[in-house]
């Protein structure tokens, strides 16, 4: 079999879904690509048996499939510069693989497996559930939400992000139980009402993907097991969590009355600074508000490291003192591209809900952080 392919379209596609390549594995035949060559058209598909990514580009060459090493593949590529090449595979030749450059400059060869042994990837499913949505959409509810997604496997439902499909918006929440982010899309069409909880690793994957396609519309197919996203670049079929994902809605406070309102660079500069003082296990900071003036806090007892700040606002409310974990703040504040947030509050016992107060009309985030209990209030 031969197929003749531009060396830069090709390395641009395998780095698209050389994600899903698992890192280590027992079966060697995941270290490969599988390609499959159909009516002048090479489909790309890398898998880890969780995980499947594909994409295509257009080709010259002989209708078939092989596997080919991924690693050697790309790193061959990187290294050669930009030309059609051809590729060969004999299967009559213990899969052996041959590479050469146009310019006849290289010629390099390595072995592959047969497809036969390759996992066959994942298709649509009959009575699975739908919806569209924007890229930019997604996108940008995944890079919104995803630093908040747990890592303890004994809260598995916790270690994915929760998609809620309504019939006219999507819902996305990801929190570990300290902090919590629920960011709302209010543009989806054709959608089949359901939910369901891809895992960290799938979405940070399909983050990549989107990035690289935001204009494009998404096409969701997913079941009670599997899900399945299509930006007509790359497919990404993934497991779901098979757990049931806790009730958000009863944790979020709904009566704030003390809100402060501030500029989002200033807080993350005076948080950056004032951090480096926390107390390296707890990353505590408190906040004292009075008036128009937030007074930022940090003590490290076993160094004797103290600092203070403080940064003009906006505040409405009665005087108050509560703790944050600093990196959880900071990185709520990261993913938020408003000017200026606003931090609504009850008590020092009760969490803070971080909100833009400049929201698209399309889509809606809403964040909720844990308080630490701090001592000598007043």
């Amino acid at each position: 079999m031969q197929l003749v392919v531009n060396s830069g379209m090709l390395l641009k596609a395998l780095q698209l879904v050389q994600g899903a390549i698992p890192s280590s594995t027992i079966f060697p035949i995941l270290d490969n690509f599988l390609f499959r060559v159909e009516e002048g058209t090479l489909h790309i598909t890398a898998t880890d048996n969780h995980v499947t990514m594909e994409t295509s580009l257009p080709v010259d060459g002989e209708d078939g499939s092989f596997c080919v090493p991924s690693k050697m593949l790309v790193d061959t590529l990187k290294a050669t510069p930009e030309q059609p090449i051809t590729l060969l595979y004999y299967a009559d030749r213990d899969n052996a693989i041959e590479i050469k450059t146009t310019s006849g400059e290289g010629e390099y060869k390595l072995v592959g497996f047969a497809d036969v042994d390759y996992p066959t990837p994942q298709r649509s499913e009959e009575g699975a559930q739908k919806f569209t949505i924007s890229g930019q959409g997604l996108l940008q509810g995944i890079e919104t939400s995803l630093f908040a997604v747990g890592t303890d496997e004994m809260r598995l439902s916790m270690t994915g992000i929760y998609f809620q499909v309504a019939s006219d918006k999507l819902t996305l929440v990801a929190t570990d139980a300290h902090k919590l982010v629920k960011y709302e899309w209010k543009d989806i069409q054709n959608a089949d009402e359901g939910s369901f909880i891809v895992p960290r690793r799938e979405m940070t994957l399909l983050k990549n993907v989107l990035a690289a396609k935001a204009d494009s519309e998404v096409q969701v197919e997913f079941t009670a097991k599997n899900v399945r996203f299509d930006n007509g670049l790359v497919t990404i079929s993934a497991r779901l969590i098979d757990a049931k994902y806790p009730d958000y809605t009863g944790v979020i406070p709904t009566e704030n009355p003390n809100e402060l309102f501030i500029n989002r660079l200033d807080l993350m500069s005076a948080l950056k600074r004032v951090s480096l003082y926390a107390s390296r296990t707890t990353h505590q900071i408190r906040f004292k508000l009075s008036g128009g003036v937030l007074h930022i806090s940090a003590e490290d007892m076993d160094y004797a490291y103290k600092a203070n700040h403080k940064i003009n606002c906006e505040y409405n409310g009665e005087e108050m003192e509560i703790g944050f974990n600093a990196k959880f703040l900071a990185d709520m504040l990261g993913s938020i591209s408003s000017e200026t947030v606003k931090i609504a509050m009850s008590l020092p016992s009760r969490p803070g809900v971080v909100t833009p107060t400049e929201q698209a009309p399309s889509s809606e985030v809403l964040m909720l952080i844990m308080p630490l209990m701090i001592s000598n209030l007043g």
